[in-house]
């Protein structure tokens, strides 16, 4: 192993640009004679094996993904989940000096690994932009593959990053004086508008919720039964929800355009002049998601909107990354809870699984599961609440459960007081969300965590 890291590891890792051979994603490279090629929507894995030998060499490129803007960073969280954990490494990377070439910074590190019998050795390049990050991770336990590894590594290129446009984080602050609004849950709930503390204000209405300030209106339209199918083109996908939420409430089409987004998880964005038929009056209408519900964005007309957002669709590359200042306002479906709101049985359930199987044969090493139910009961101004768990590799499953009651109270419309949640009091920071014809309680306790959603069993 020794002679294997000395030969392979003294390599110098550079961005230095060669004649394209292949492109996956942002990043061109010339793949070696003979080696086999798979690629998926997330990366690509170049792989040379000799059976007779038992020897082989792995190399896999990932799609460019959101990067923290630091890459030793981006190397520290890749390495942690991409390497330590998946191949047991224990020991630290032995790191490499960095390199930078066409706005990319890349990180070099490696180390042995030793798992269920596989051995050899991880090589981990990450290259950060100020937004992206890709990784290339290369597996060997021989140095028959040295010049195949050198020669891939001096062809890689990748695109020159759109300039990232850095913008102060904006933290959505609901002002705690709220009003009832007509909506669909008029009158089932304290609370149907808010007004936040930046101007905008959110009402619920019968198939989405209305935010606006100024000459902005945004839809955020509720989930539909469309949203469950699978669709594999990206313009046929927006154009369906075009026509679905969008066009049944205009006319006169005009200047109609989809933006191609080819990033990581790629937004989709279809917009156009659109005529209102009430009024006659021509609007600029948007249709946004990324990991986002359906937002119908409605301005006067395209200047501004540039200006709301900041973004100009019809001036960036189709790699542009930074919506931001769009996503966010899917933080605006939020509502104060009444202290007659919560009566009822609220929900919450996870079940997830993770298949194990060996790199190289194929062969299933086994699955893990995990599954969740947790549960507050409120009764006037009590509650019980119950936790049960189940998890570990099929077969050997444990089961844990755990109780409390006890009295709630809020503290303002934003907070909820429990006397006791597993032995102690406890604060969480409580609000719904609106969907169809219901609406989603969202907990979270201040002491640690993410918010939780929650619905009401009838």
């Amino acid at each position: 192993m020794k002679q294997i890291t000395l030969l392979i590891f003294s390599l110098a890792v550079t961005l230095v640009a060669v004649a394209q051979k292949e492109t996956f994603d942002v990043t061109t490279y010339s793949r070696p004679a003979g080696w086999k090629k798979v690629a998926t929507d997330i990366a690509v894995q170049l792989s040379k094996t000799d059976n007779a030998k038992g020897t082989y060499c792995l190399i896999s490129v990932s799609k460019a993904i959101d990067g923290s803007g630091n890459s030793r960073t981006d190397f520290n969280n890749t390495w942690e989940s991409a390497v330590k954990v998946a191949l047991n490494v224990t020991a630290a990377p032995i790191m490499q000096d960095s390199a930078v070439e066409n706005g990319w910074t890349a990180q070099t590190g490696y180390g042995s690994f030793d798992k269920d019998g596989l051995k050899g050795v991880s090589l981990l390049i990450t290259m950060s932009s100020p937004d992206k990050l890709v990784n290339v991770m290369i597996m060997t336990n021989t140095d028959v593959y040295q010049k195949n590894i050198t020669d891939f590594l001096t062809s890689v290129s990748l695109k020159k990053p759109t300039p990232a446009v850095v913008k102060k984080a904006v933290t959505i602050q609901p002002n705690t004086t709220t009003k009832s609004a007509a909506g669909s849950n008029s009158g089932k709930f304290a609370f149907n508008q808010t007004n936040f503390d930046d101007g905008w204000v959110a009402t619920e209405k019968a198939d989405w919720v209305e935010v606006k300030k100024g000459d902005v209106t945004i839809l955020i339209h509720y989930p539909r039964e469309e949203d469950k199918k699978y669709y594999s083109v990206l313009e046929e996908h927006c154009s369906t929800f075009w026509n679905l939420l969008v066009a049944p409430h205009y006319k006169s089409l005009r200047d109609y355009k989809f933006y191609y987004n080819s990033s990581y998880e790629p937004a989709m964005i279809c917009y156009a002049y659109v005529t209102e038929p009430d009024t006659n009056k021509e609007v600029y209408v948007t249709l946004f998601k990324k990991n986002t519900a359906w937002m119908e964005i409605i301005t006067p007309d395209k200047a501004s909107f540039v200006k709301a957002f900041g973004i100009d669709i019809d001036k960036v590359d189709n790699f542009f990354g930074d919506w931001g200042p769009i996503q966010r306002m899917n933080g605006y479906n939020k509502f104060a809870v009444g202290p007659n709101d919560l009566n009822g049985l609220w929900t919450s359930n996870f079940t997830g699984m993770t298949q194990y199987v060996n790199t190289f044969s194929g062969a299933s090493a086994g699955m893990d599961t995990h599954s969740s139910s947790e549960s507050f009961e409120f009764n006037g101004g009590s509650y019980k609440w119950d936790l049960g768990v189940a998890s570990g590799f099929v077969g050997s499953i444990k089961f844990q459960s755990v109780k409390s009651a006890g009295k709630w109270n809020l503290q303002g419309n934003w907070q909820i007081h429990f006397s006791e949640i597993e032995k102690k009091p406890r604060l969480y920071n409580v609000y719904f969300s609106c969907i169809k014809g219901a609406r989603l309680l969202w907990l979270q306790d201040t002491g640690y965590g993410d918010f939780k959603a929650y619905g009401k069993k009838n």
